[in-house]
Parts: C-alpha cells; sequence; structure tokens
C-alpha cells in the first residue's frame, strides 16, 4: 500500500498514516528517552538519526541503525524498544516481541515497554497475555486507566466480558462521541448477558463520530440500519480512493462479523470476518492481523472460551 496522501484524503486519514510510520517512534520512544535524565549524547544521536529515517520512510536504514544503537549499548532498554517499534512497524511481530521482553528484562517499571508487550501480544493471537501486560503498564500508569481502549479489546478476546464492558464504560468518560467503544460496549455485554440486555444497556453516545460508515455501525446496535445499509454506506462515494473504500469496507465487515456473532450467527460472522481479514484488510490497529482479522478468524471466533482465572487489575474476572 502507498502512503503517499491522494488528493481530498481526510485529515484522520493522514494522522492515521503518521502514526503507522512514525507516530510511536516520536511520542513513545521520546517519553522513554526522555524520561531518563542521563541520556549520553551518542546513544541520543542514534535516536535523533533513526527517528529522521523513520520520518522519511526509510525503515530500513532505522533498522540498520538501530542494530547498531544495541551492539553499542546492549544494555540499554530503550534502544531494544526502538527496534521493537520498528520490527512491528515492519509487521515483523515475532521479532518485535523478542526485542520487547529483552527491554522487559532490562527495565522491569518501564512502563512504555508494557504498552508495547501489550499491543504485540494482540497482534500475535494472544489477548490474554496482551490483558496481563496492559494490566502491568496501568499499575505503573494508573491514570491511563480511562484512556485503555486496547485493553478493552483484548479483554473481549480472551473472553473476559464483563471486565470488557467496565472498560470501555470507563473509556466511555474522556471519548464519549466514538461510536466503536458504543459498539465493543456492546458485543461485551451481549457475551456477559445476552443482546437484549446490552441494547438495554447501550452506552449514551455523543454526536461527533463523523466517520464513514459509523453512523450505520450505530444504527446497526439500535435497530435503524442494517448490515446492508452499512456496506452500501461504506462503498458508496465514487470520489472516495480505493484506499478509502477499502478502510471504510474493512470496518463495515468487521462490525458486521462481529455484530453476527454477539448473535450467535456463526456462519454470518465468519463470512464477514473472512472480508475484513482479507479482501479489504488493512494495516493499522483496527484492521490488520488484530481486532477481528486474522489470526482471530476463525481460530478465536470460534470458540473464544473465558479465560476467568486472570484476575484482572480494574474489572474482575469477566464473569
Amino acid at each position: 500500500m502507498s502512503d503517499v496522501l491522494e488528493v481530498g484524503e481526510p485529515i484522520w486519514m493522514m494522522q492515521q498514516i503518521k502514526m503507522k510510520f512514525f507516530g510511536w517512534i516520536i511520542i513513545g520512544l521520546w517519553s522513554v528517552l526522555g524520561a531518563r535524565a542521563e541520556v549520553d549524547t551518542e546513544m541520543g544521536q542514534y535516536f535523533r538519526d533513526i527517528r529522521s529515517a523513520m520520518i522519511s520512510g526509510d525503515v530500513a536504514m532505522a533498522l540498520s541503525l538501530a542494530d547498531k544503537a544495541i551492539v553499542r549499548f546492549p544494555h540499554r532498554p530503550e534502544a531494544w524498544v526502538i527496534r521493537s517499534r520498528i520490527y512491528e512497524n515492519r509487521r515483523e511481530f515475532d521479532k518485535a516481541m523478542l526485542d520487547a521482553l529483552k527491554a522487559s528484562e532490562l527495565a522491569p517499571d518501564l512502563a512504555d515497554v508494557f504498552q508495547l508487550l501489550g499491543e504485540l501480544h494482540f497482534q500475535l493471537a494472544q489477548p490474554l497475555a496482551s490483558v496481563k501486560a496492559f494490566d502491568r503498564y496501568l499499575q505503573l500508569r494508573p491514570q491511563e486507566v480511562p484512556y485503555h481502549w486496547q485493553r478493552g479489546i483484548s479483554l473481549y478476546y480472551a473472553g473476559l466480558f464483563q471486565a470488557g464492558a467496565d472498560q470501555f464504560d470507563r473509556h466511555k468518560s474522556v471519548n464519549g462521541t466514538d461510536v466503536e467503544n458504543v459498539f465493543w460496549h456492546y458485543l461485551c455485554m451481549a457475551r456477559a448477558t445476552n443482546p437484549e440486555t446490552a441494547r438495554e444497556r447501550l452506552l449514551e453516545l455523543k454526536p461527533g463520530d463523523h466517520r464513514i460508515p459509523m453512523a450505520q455501525i450505530y444504527g446497526l446496535l439500535t435497530g435503524i440500519n442494517t448490515a446492508e445499509d452499512i456496506i452500501a454506506s461504506a462503498g458508496s462515494n465514487p470520489s472516495d480512493s480505493v484506499r478509502i473504500r477499502n478502510n471504510q469496507l474493512c470496518y463495515a465487515h468487521l462490525y458486521i462479523g462481529l455484530f453476527h456473532e454477539a448473535h450467535g450467527q456463526k456462519e454470518e460472522a465468519i463470512r464477514h470476518l473472512r472480508l475484513a481479514a482479507t479482501d479489504y484488510k488493512q494495516t493499522h490497529y483496527m484492521g490488520g492481523r488484530g481486532a477481528g482479522a486474522l489470526p482471530f478468524t476463525p481460530e478465536v471466533h470460534e470458540s473464544n472460551a473465558p479465560e476467568s482465572s486472570h484476575q484482572c487489575e480494574w474489572g474482575g474476572t469477566g464473569q
């Protein structure tokens, strides 16, 4: 997929592309380095060169520099985190995991490492391990609890449905306009109780989510729209680029599939989830190897039995 913006692509798409290439390098890793007051000049120069390479799109150069940084500073956790994030960007999740684990050994109290581990476990279809890593991150940064929607999704795939619903309920307080948060809360409640109860307890949604086809996805929950309405909205604008249309159709089929799953309609769920994971597969967190896409189809979606032995730090066992 090209990462050059096409004319007319919206700001949120530009922000998404920026995050894909270097957002975590700049934001996440700057916090790692910036928090360490005695960063020496040589390590800081490696970081600046890697950041420049990522901004320019030269991921291979960034990786080469990260390799050199690790050889030069093998006991510095930030060097391992930097390379892990680069591997993550390349979707080499196994390699990214090895580096993140090394960083966690070197710095067991560095919060950013556990955020990274949670994301990587999720991408590797290890949702319970993802929850545990996110829980450790939130132990170290409790102020982030209401913001952590990724933890809620991992809880869903780990079968910890009530804890997932609790997480999305918390997220509402800081992101009350997000249709997806309402949808995931509904999914968790439907699996923890039943679809009727989930609809009765539907979270309040404030106006403001103008992404296509989010209005129709929300309408599926309230009963005013159908799956056909969602698909039609996602692919109806002839002026949309192929990339925009495919991204919208990925979300459309993802949430239609998840809705069918919550209602026990297995065959329809798998059909739509496969479309999200194959024909309309995206590389972002919600459309790559996570959240309804492969490898969660069909392995996890066919049997995400509750792993209720895990005591969630913010939500019980999920049952």
